[in-house]
């Protein structure tokens, strides 16, 4: 699959200054640094998260470094203390996330991709009406490796692009792998 055309509009509307990096197929964010031969803090890991359940689930993209883990209550903590910031400026009533999953990849295709094949996603959450949250040591990368869709295709762009083009909500939630 080639670069979305919706992601590739925002970069032209954004006049993003950014480079598609061609690669073999890959499936892991630590697999495309291995592959493309850079730093893995350097390779964003796009997470579709579900949070809550039932019809009251709401879904939400959290980007990370591809060589750390997603901590589930630095994000929890995260999103709460946001959401009551949020509802309180909108004046609405706030409920407290407690349950915290990662969506299935059916709905990611459904709901995503619209397709049956589904992809990479790509740390936008604009693009589909998600919020989005990115770790903050991402953004001090001169330069990050992001999904565009596909498996075969990438881009790079400078961390302090994406954080001009994507308002998304910083914050710190990744942790180091264990060993």
């Amino acid at each position: 699959m080639p670069i979305l055309k919706s992601l590739e509009k925002l970069l032209k509307d954004a006049k993003a200054k950014y480079e598609i990096v061609k690669h073999r197929t890959v499936y892991t964010a630590l697999d495309k640094a291995k592959t493309l031969k850079i730093k893995p803090k350097e390779v964003v890991k796009t997470l579709v998260l579900k949070l809550g359940s039932g019809k009251a689930a709401q879904y939400v993209l959290a980007s990370i470094p591809a060589d750390k883990n997603f901590d589930k209550e630095k994000f929890k903590k995260l999103f709460n203390d946001w959401a009551k910031k949020a509802a309180k400026a909108e004046g609405k009533v706030f409920k407290t996330i407690k349950e915290i999953g990662f969506a299935e990849e059916k709905w990611i295709k459904k709901n995503i991709f619209k397709t049956k094949a589904g992809g990479a996603v790509p740390p936008f959450g604009s693009m589909f009406k998600f919020v989005a949250f990115i770790d903050k040591s991402l953004l001090k990368a001169k330069k990050l490796v992001i999904n565009v869709g596909g498996f075969e295709e990438s881009i790079k762009l400078a961390g302090s692009q994406l954080e001009k083009i994507e308002k998304a909500v910083k914050g710190s939630f990744a942790k180091n792998k264990l060993k």
